[in-house]
């Protein structure tokens, strides 16, 4: 997830708000809600902080399209090795006038460091997906995180694994229920003071039947355009559902350009 705005102060937050943050809206992914953010991805902050991502297109002409994204994430460390992560997001998109893309999306993640380079995890995640005809979707994990242990290559990279129970309701009434288990590989490498590059890669087979299952790979790289405020990023993902719902194609395929903002303390 791109994070497109930072800081840890309630005024500063708002201010930065009523700014515009973006170029492009986020990519529209199917089960973003599926991967929260993991706890060595968001701003280190001592104690509390917000982040936030606000972005938006429109086109009046030959094409018609307005598309809007955001998310909002508050992170709270209420002891030194235990983390609270709050986030929720919405996208909306319209074509010619009518409504394609319309969803929201929340999470709740508690992470305990019993060692420096070792979190357990235990998330809940919601969803509803108007183009997938997902009335909601509930999921509940619990894993084991090894991270950070290559500094002087990555920063930081982390390996986890978990348990996961999904459950899905959808519009015509019918129910879907499954556990997952869940293996993810994220990275960030520093290319040069200029340049960062990194990777998501999400693997999500079902227990019962391994040829149900969702591959989800990402990689970015980011350009600062100034000192610490400003960047433009460039992110390419690919998305693929070995078993999607009946009118949704298997694979999709992401190109996303964006203009960073990131200020705090």
């Amino acid at each position: 997830m791109t994070r497109l705005l930072r800081t840890s102060t309630l005024p500063v937050f708002l201010t930065l708000v009523l700014l515009p943050a973006t170029l492009l809206a986020g990519p529209f992914s199917r089960a973003d809600d599926t991967r929260p953010l993991p706890p060595e991805r968001w701003t280190n902050w001592e104690v509390v902080g917000l982040d936030l991502r606000l972005g938006g297109t429109y086109l009046d002409g030959n094409v018609e399209h307005l598309g809007l994204s955001g998310e909002a994430g508050f992170s709270w460390r209420f002891l030194p090795d235990h983390s609270l992560f709050l986030s929720g997001s919405g996208a909306y998109a319209e074509f010619g006038g009518d409504t394609k893309i319309e969803k929201t999306a929340g999470s709740f993640l508690y992470a305990y460091g019993m060692h420096k380079n070792w979190n357990i995890y235990a998330y809940s995640t919601y969803a509803h997906n108007k183009f997938l005809a997902l009335d909601y979707r509930l999921t509940n994990s619990l894993g084991l995180c090894v991270h950070s242990f290559l500094p002087n290559l990555f920063d930081p990279i982390l390996f986890s694994a978990g348990a996961t129970h999904e459950y899905e309701t959808f519009e015509d009434e019918t129910t879907e229920q499954a556990w997952r288990p869940t293996l993810r590989l994220n990275f960030e490498l520093p290319a040069n003071e200029f340049v960062r590059l990194g990777a998501d890669f999400f693997w999500v087979p079902s227990v019962e039947d391994l040829s149900d299952y969702r591959v989800y790979a990402e990689t970015y790289a980011e350009l600062k355009l100034t000192k610490s405020i400003f960047a433009f990023r460039i992110t390419a993902a690919d998305e693929y559902d070995s078993m999607p719902r009946e009118g949704v194609e298997n694979n999709d395929l992401m190109l996303l350009g964006s203009i960073v903002v990131r200020a705090g303390k």
